[in-house]
């Protein structure tokens, strides 16, 4: 599965550590479709991601397939408020998330930042050193499976009920629909997603997006 990311000028690098800046922030479109790894200077790309792989102790990219499936959605929403509860939910999200093998940068949310994830077990990001990144000097992956436990264990501490998440619809876009129809709740008691549905948008896409990759074994690219 394939990201497509537009960033316009002068949105800020990322921060090594925390997530509170993303480059992925308000009013940049976020479309993810179909995928293929060979967006990355084609099969050299792949090639180079998979070496990344291995080198930092996974069974790289085998089995897993380059090209499979749609599901394109937009975010245009601002992180703002998501990236704030994912730093305070740091320690939820560490109980849950893997320790091995040790990659490059273990970042608290991967999800804002690699510009690839591959269904493979990692947590943090790997350096892809063969090939540029858009927001640095190497391309960077993440796991799958990590951003899915990680978001899986954001909804629990939020309360947010990811049955409410949508299926992928083949015409695209059927999370920003389901955005549309939240409104935000004035109750001062109410879970802080009801009160701002951003930061239910940004947990249900990213969700959305790992679950996809990781039961279609297939990655996300974000180009």
């Amino acid at each position: 599965m394939a990201a497509r990311v537009r960033i316009p000028l002068g949105v800020p690098r990322r921060k090594p550590v925390s997530c509170t800046s993303t480059p992925y922030d308000v009013g940049v479109s976020v479309s993810l479709v179909s995928s293929d790894l060979r967006a990355f200077d084609g099969d050299a790309g792949v090639a180079a991601i998979d070496a990344a792989l291995v080198r930092a102790g996974t069974g790289g990219l085998a089995g897993i397939e380059l090209s499979r499936g749609a599901f394109d959605e937009q975010l245009l929403v601002s992180m703002t408020a998501y990236s704030r509860v994912v730093d305070e939910l740091r320690d939820v999200t560490d109980a849950v998330r893997p320790s091995l093998p040790r990659t490059d940068s273990d970042h608290a949310s991967p999800a804002t930042v690699a510009e690839a994830w591959v269904p493979v077990e990692f947590r943090g990001l790997i350096d892809v050193p063969e090939l540029p990144g858009s927001f640095g000097p190497a391309l960077q992956v993440a796991s799958s499976y990590d951003v899915l436990r990680q978001h899986e264990a954001i909804a629990t501490a939020i309360r947010f009920p990811l049955s409410s998440v949508p299926l992928p619809d083949p015409d695209g876009n059927a999370l920003t629909g389901w955005r549309m129809s939240l409104t935000a709740s004035a109750d001062p008691d109410a879970p802080v997603w009801r009160r701002d549905p951003d930061i239910a948008f940004c947990v249900a896409l990213f969700w959305s997006a790992a679950k996809y990759s990781t039961e279609h074994g297939t990655g996300i690219v974000y180009a």
